[in-house]
């Protein structure tokens, strides 16, 4: 095989791989919206007091952070401390992803064989020299959407009640299944005060103590 032949299936590689990370980014895009559906249905299931059209009148143009405290507020009135704590957890999670979907939303996206999907605001940052990076791996993006998909079930399985969770059925709702998606904090090169576009780290194991 000659070397052009090689350069050839070297870039073929290259744009396949490209595919599929901007295949995980539209997934996780459509798996976020459908979590955040799901939010939106557990306030107005957290609301007996309106029917569902009254609901969707309320709260239908409400912004995400202010759905959310409210969302928090009725449950704690209505909610054993168990489906709160769900409910809170799911919360906080889904913040989390979406403040990583924002930005591969609305900053400029490249890939980069070497770090993966790069994201950054250096086309439209109001300080030219202070430019915003991130870089997301596939594996970042996938556990992403799954945890998108997880949260809109747990989301639907809420009980507004004072009832505690039924303990056999937990692990079918999916409480207790670990996140899958955990973030690094961002890297920044010493003196230029930019992210720099580092693949993320996940946390390792510690090891156990010597005596």
């Amino acid at each position: 095989m000659s070397d052009l032949d090689k350069l050839g299936l070297l870039q073929q590689f290259l744009r396949e791989e490209e595919k599929g990370y901007y295949a995980a980014v539209g997934r996780l895009v459509t798996s976020y919206a459908r979590a955040e559906a799901a939010a939106r249905v557990s306030v107005r299931r957290a609301s007996p007091g309106l029917s569902d059209k009254q609901a969707r009148i309320i709260f239908g143009g409400m912004r995400f952070p202010d759905l959310s405290e409210r969302l928090m507020r009725l449950a704690k009135e209505i909610c054993d401390q168990e489906w709160i704590a769900e409910l809170q957890t799911l919360l906080d999670q889904f913040a989390l992803i979406g403040t990583q979907r924002d930005r591969i939303a609305h900053m400029s996206s490249e890939y980069d064989y070497q770090l993966g999907l790069v994201v950054s605001n250096a086309l439209t940052a109001k300080d030219a020299d202070k430019p915003e990076s991130h870089t997301f791996s596939l594996p970042d993006l996938v556990a992403m959407a799954d945890d998108c998909d997880l949260i809109f079930t747990r989301f639907l399985n809420i009980h507004f009640s004072k009832d505690p969770l039924p303990p056999l059925s937990l692990r079918r709702l999916g409480v207790g299944i670990p996140w899958r998606y955990t973030p690094a904090g961002p890297q920044k090169t010493k003196g230029s005060g930019r992210a720099s576009p580092r693949p993320p780290k996940r946390p390792r194991q510690s090891s156990p103590e010597k005596g």
